[in-house]
């Protein structure tokens, strides 16, 4: 699953993965992300952008680690930002990778790998 305010970002991610054979889904903001994990809830890894309307990604995730239906899906966040707070935070959520963006394909694509096990 993808989760991010940018229509552009969420395309480029769809399109590594989808490549790679990879299915995917995708919402615009935290909020619509629970709704959607709700509609598939066998997800094996969502990425999170920090920064979004209506629902950021730490309170999705902090959301996601509410639900013990959702206890074994890794989360990674991706960001623009290099804060240590948020870092931390998202680590006491449970989030299992802090991605940068930029970030080239190969990047998402280790991750995922390490993440999904396939």
């Amino acid at each position: 699953m993808i989760v991010d305010d940018s229509t552009t970002m969420r395309h480029q991610i769809q399109l590594t993965l989808n490549k790679a054979g990879y299915l995917t889904v995708e919402a615009a903001d935290g909020t619509e992300g629970l709704e959607k994990l709700d509609q598939n809830p066998d997800a094996k890894l969502i990425f999170i952008d920090v920064n979004m309307p209506q629902m950021g990604g730490l309170e999705m995730l902090e959301r996601i680690r509410e639900n013990e239906a959702y206890a074994d899906i890794s989360c990674v966040i991706l960001t623009t930002e290099v804060d240590k707070a948020k870092l931390e935070q998202a680590r006491k959520f449970g989030a299992k990778g802090w991605i940068i963006k930029p970030f080239t394909p190969t990047q998402l694509l280790d991750v995922t790998k390490k993440l999904t096990g396939s």
